[in-house]
């Protein structure tokens, strides 16, 4: 397993789904902004993957987001790209820390 690190975030949603074959795919959508980049305009949405115990930590409340919290990510590599991972998340209010050695 790779050491996780931290990211902040802020999570505008996210989603699960499990196939025909039982497979669960976890996705969570976050608002990325780069005030740094001249090439960047305002904020850019991203998809990432997370661990579902990582999924299921989330709020259930559509009015608590967007949501700004700390994500504990890995890079996993599959056919050649690297993908950001989340295992957990830090600092949702109201709720502890989760976090996964294990993936989805």
């Amino acid at each position: 397993m790779s050491q996780s690190f931290p990211m902040p975030v802020t999570i505008l949603g996210a989603s699960t789904f499990t196939n025909d074959g039982g497979t669960t795919y976890n996705s969570v959508h976050v608002s990325n902004t780069d005030e740094n980049n001249a090439n960047v305009k305002g904020a850019l949405p991203a998809k990432h993957g997370a661990d579902s115990i990582a999924f299921s930590s989330l709020p259930s409340d559509p009015s608590m987001y967007p949501l700004s919290c700390t994500a504990l990510a890995t890079t996993r590599t599959s056919q050649g790209k690297t993908a950001i991972h989340f295992v957990g998340f830090q600092d949702i209010p109201g709720q502890k820390a989760s976090q996964s050695g294990k993936g989805a």
